[in-house]
């Protein structure tokens, strides 16, 4: 753990945080939507929902038909900086550490 995390943030965060870099590890692609809606605490057909309407930045998707079935993806990478309020562009300064979640 990165030690200005470690000395100013509460262990809540930290392992938020933790668990976070997991789920990136663990999907380095795509992250399926069960394991972002359960990361962010939301319903899944939300989510879904939100993904395939184009409401939420980190996923895209497209709704299914009568013809042809939806699809709904969280880009991995989008869902990090989503949470973490783009901290990969602002590495070493103080407000690109923080969690949105």
């Amino acid at each position: 753990m990165n030690e200005y995390i470690q000395n100013i943030h509460p262990k809540s965060i930290e392992k938020k945080h933790e668990d976070l870099c997991r789920l990136v590890e663990k999907y380095p692609d795509n992250i399926p939507i069960e394991e972002a809606s359960d990361f962010l605490g939301i319903d899944r057909t939300k989510l879904r929902e939100l993904v395939q309407t184009g409401n939420f930045c980190a996923g895209y998707g497209m709704k299914g038909g009568t013809l042809y079935n939806g699809y709904s993806r969280v880009n991995t990478f989008a869902f990090y900086n989503f949470c973490t309020n783009n901290a990969f562009f602002r590495q070493g300064t103080e407000s690109g550490r923080t969690l949105n979640v």
